[in-house]
C-alpha cells in the first residue's frame, strides 16, 4: 500500500495520556542527511500513551521512503501536536479526499456524534486510508473513487451533502 500508519510510543515506556485536539499535527524529525521535519496529522484519538499517524509513500520522497522502512524500536525524534485545524462545537459534514482521510479519522473517533456524514474522494477502493474505519463508524459515508467515476463535480459534492446540512 502507499500509506502506512504509523505507532510512535515514548522512548521511556511511560503510559502517560498524551493530550491534544483530534486534528491537530505532530512533527516528524530524522536525524538523516536532507531529511527535513515533516508535519502528519495524528490519527490516533487524545488520551491514549502512543501518538499515530499515516505516511502516504511517495516516489522520490526521501522521508515518506525512510518511514515505510521503519522497524520496530526505531527511535525518532516529535514535536508535541499543534494546529488549529479542529472540529468546532456544531454537527458536521465531514469531506476529505486522498490522504486528507487522516483528520477525518481523528474525528470520528472523538466526535462521532456531531458527525451528519463522511464524504471521501479517492483513486480506487485500494488507495483510500482508513476506508473500513470509515464504514465501522455507523455514520452516514459516501465514497467516490476517480478510477471507476471520473472527478467529481461541485455540484455533484452538494447534492451529496445537501440532505446532511440542517
Amino acid at each position: 500500500e502507499d500509506c502506512a500508519e504509523v505507532t510512535f510510543v515514548p522512548a521511556d515506556d511511560s503510559s502517560t495520556p498524551i493530550d491534544f485536539t483530534a486534528g491537530q499535527f505532530l512533527t516528524l524529525h530524522l536525524k538523516q542527511e536532507g531529511a527535513t521535519p515533516r508535519h502528519y496529522t495524528v490519527t490516533s484519538a487524545p488520551g491514549k500513551p502512543f501518538l499515530q499517524c499515516c505516511v502516504k509513500k511517495l516516489k522520490g520522497g526521501l522521508v515518506s521512503n525512510l518511514v515505510h522502512n521503519f522497524k520496530e524500536g526505531d527511535v525518532v525524534g516529535l514535536s508535541p501536536p499543534f494546529g488549529t485545524f479542529v472540529m468546532g462545537e456544531k454537527p458536521a459534514v465531514l469531506i476529505s479526499a486522498g490522504i486528507g482521510a487522516t483528520p477525518m479519522k481523528a474525528f470520528l473517533d472523538v466526535h462521532k456524534s456531531k458527525v451528519k456524514m463522511a464524504l471521501h474522494v479517492d483513486k480506487s477502493e485500494a488507495t483510500h486510508p482508513f476506508r473500513q474505519e470509515f464504514l465501522d463508524s455507523g455514520v452516514s459515508t459516501h465514497f467516490h473513487y476517480t478510477s471507476q467515476d471520473g472527478r467529481p463535480t461541485a455540484e455533484d459534492l452538494v447534492k451529496l451533502v445537501e440532505p446532511h446540512i440542517a
